[in-house]
């Protein structure tokens, strides 16, 4: 990375990028003798940048990035397997690496090198990278040995982590239509340095500079050692003020209920005390919000609360047809209106319900966000507060989560909707 770095780049952008096709920026020779090259766009090269920091990747992520970045719905065909090929060619095919039928596939070194070269002489690009790429990094290129080539191993559970990934970038790029590729400024990373941090996440998702932290189960762990990484995080200082994800795999065919694996985890954080402090204390102190969440929505889950974080979009609330009310028609509910109480009211929403006696009944509603690792707690802080003073309380949860369904305690004085 240090030769990069040290060459003369104007030179050799000079020599290695053409005009002759549109919007293309860059030529890379796959043989110089026959004197065969590939032409890419500015667009082509972030989409290989990506590809280059998961290091290793199927064509589902392939398609999932080229999508994001380009906008586009699907990847042709002919883009990807020009690209794949023998010895030279920008993408080579694990021989010895598969999962279940699926080809596994990873950048060519020689092509890795060219890429980062041209990157470095154009600027916009270059621009994105300084996220990651500067002095002492733990999550650079050179940190964690992404400079292309065969993978060393390829293992189930950092391929899974990998296309959770994906997904979440993809969602990102196209919950976010109007804003391009460098207002995003979307990074990933799958560290595996250990210098100068003790925890090492599965990946981290970067958005405009600010990263979200991800750990990955797949019910290979004992539950003292997930709490014992809880621990690690909150004495970290890189991790402060920060977010961090937990996802559960969900193998089940039954998908529409939280898995039991996933609250005992919550109930480890919130009641198991290391020198009497719990887990949910210590990410207290050091401000960091955990979630959890199952494989059955956890991309969409995450996007959503990366979205509310870094964007804010504004939500008109009081809009009764932008909530799902399917919970209430069981029990035989209408909610006729929601409204904003007054600035010195306890609660930020209410709702006029008619009741299945023809009652009308204001109730206070209160958003959550899905599964913040202090929901249990937090809702028996509130029954316990005002179940005597209100009939219902509604919970209002965002409608990614469906199909999954949570369980709450005292599910018969809070009433759940989604929007």
């Amino acid at each position: 990375m240090q030769d990069i770095k040290n060459r003369d780049f104007t030179s050799l952008i000079s020599n290695k990028i053409h005009y002759t096709q549109r919007n293309k920026i860059a030529s890379y020779f796959v043989s110089k003798k026959q004197n065969i090259s590939l032409s890419f766009s500015e667009e082509e090269l972030i989409i290989f940048y990506h590809l280059l920091r998961f290091g290793y990747f199927d064509k589902e992520i392939v398609d999932l990035i080229y999508t994001a970045v380009t906008r586009k719905s699907k990847t042709p065909n002919s883009w990807f397997y020009r690209l794949v090929g023998k010895v030279n060619h920008p993408i080579l095919a694990c021989s010895d690496a598969r999962s279940g039928k699926r080809k596994i596939y990873y950048l060519n070194k020689g092509f890795s090198t060219w890429l980062l070269t041209m990157i470095k002489g154009i600027d916009k690009i270059r621009l994105l990278t300084t996220t990651t790429e500067y002095d002492r990094s733990v999550y650079s290129i050179v940190s964690n040995n992404l400079l292309g080539g065969k993978p060393q191993t390829v293992n189930i559970h950092d391929l899974e982590t990998r296309r959770l990934v994906a997904k979440i970038l993809n969602k990102l790029f196209f919950k976010n239509q109007d804003k391009s590729v460098y207002d995003l400024n979307i990074q990933v990373v799958f560290p595996i340095s250990r210098v100068n941090l003790l925890m090492v996440p599965d990946a981290v998702v970067f958005v405009n500079d600010s990263p979200f932290f991800i750990e990955y189960d797949r019910a290979t762990e004992r539950q003292t050692i997930l709490l014992s990484k809880i621990f690690g995080y909150a004495e970290e200082p890189a991790f402060e003020n920060s977010s961090l994800f937990f996802v559960f795999e969900n193998s089940r065919k039954d998908n529409t209920q939280v898995s039991q694996r996933l609250m005992n985890f919550l109930e480890y954080v919130n009641e198991v005390e290391v020198e009497g402090v719990t887990g949910h204390d210590m990410l207290k102190r050091k401000n960091i919000s955990l979630f959890s969440q199952t494989t059955t929505n956890a991309s969409d889950v995450i996007v959503e609360i990366i979205q509310e974080r870094m964007f804010s979009n504004h939500k008109d609330w009081c809009d009764c047809e932008a909530y799902d009310f399917s919970e209430f028609q069981k029990i035989d509910y209408l909610v006729k209106e929601i409204s904003e109480p007054l600035d010195d009211d306890k609660f930020q929403l209410s709702a006029v319900v008619e009741t299945d006696s023809w009652e009308l009944k204001e109730y206070p509603m209160v958003t959550m966000t899905y599964i913040k690792s202090d929901l249990i707690p937090h809702l028996t802080s509130l029954y316990e507060e005002f179940s005597i003073e209100y009939e219902h309380m509604i919970i209002v949860f965002p409608k990614e989560v469906l199909p999954e369904k949570i369980k709450l305690p005292f599910d018969d004085y809070f009433l759940i909707v989604y929007r």
